[in-house]
C-alpha cells in the first residue's frame, strides 16, 4: 500500500499538526534534496501527525521491541540531522530522522530514503551506533517494512493541543 492509500485510511485518528509554510521552508533550507522529497513534503502537509506519540506494538515492531515515539515536529528534525548524533552519520547514508524514541532511550527513527522509494522502510538507529564514525550499520535496527505499514498497524497514544504547535 502506498503512504497516500495509508493516509487516507488513518489521518483522521493523528489529530496532530500538519507541516505549515515556515516549516516547509526549513526543512528545505537545511537538509539536502534527497532527505526532502517532495512526497515527503506533500504528505507532512496533508497529513496531520506532527507531534502525535504512536506506538508500534512488540508484535508489530520487526525489532520485537515495540515502539513509542514521537513524530518530531521540523525544527527537531533539523537539529537531529544537523547538530545531534546519530543524524548527521545517518544523514549521507540517506537515512532521515523523524521520530524520537519516548520510552527511555531517546534513539531517533528514520526513513531510509536511500533507494528513492515514496513509502521507505522506517529504521532505529541506537545512539551508541554513532559513538565512532562510520555510523556501525550493523547496530541499526528495522522497525516497519515501510512507512505506510508503520502508520496501518500504530496505534495513537497522545495528541497534541494547539499550544504545543507553539513549542
Amino acid at each position: 500500500m502506498s503512504v497516500v492509500a495509508a493516509i487516507r485510511h488513518v489521518s483522521e485518528r493523528f489529530g496532530g499538526h500538519c507541516l505549515g509554510m515556515p516549516d516547509e521552508i526549513l526543512l528545505r533550507q537545511q537538509l539536502p534534496p534527497e532527505l526532502c522529497p517532495e512526497w515527503l513534503v506533500e504528505f507532512l502537509k496533508s497529513c496531520p501527525i506532527i507531534g502525535t506519540t504512536i506506538e508500534l506494538s512488540e508484535e508489530d515492531d520487526l525489532s520485537g521491541q515495540g515502539a513509542e515515539m514521537l513524530w518530531m515536529p521540523a525544527h527537531q528534525i533539523v537539529d537531529e540531522m544537523v547538530n545531534a548524533s546519530p543524524g548527521r552519520e545517518a544523514a549521507p547514508l540517506g537515512y532521515l530522522a523523524f521520530g524520537s524514541c519516548l520510552i527511555g532511550s531517546g534513539d531517533p527513527y528514520f526513513m531510509d530514503l536511500s533507494k528513492g522509494s515514496d513509502d521507505p522502510p522506517i529504521i532505529r538507529i541506537p545512539h551508541v551506533a554513532a559513538v565512532r564514525e562510520p555510523l556501525d550499520q550493523g547496530q541499526i535496527e528495522r522497525v516497519a517494512v515501510s512507512l505506510s505499514e508503520l502508520l496501518l498497524r500504530s496505534t495513537v497514544l497522545y495528541v497534541p493541543s494547539l499550544a504545543d504547535a507553539h513549542r
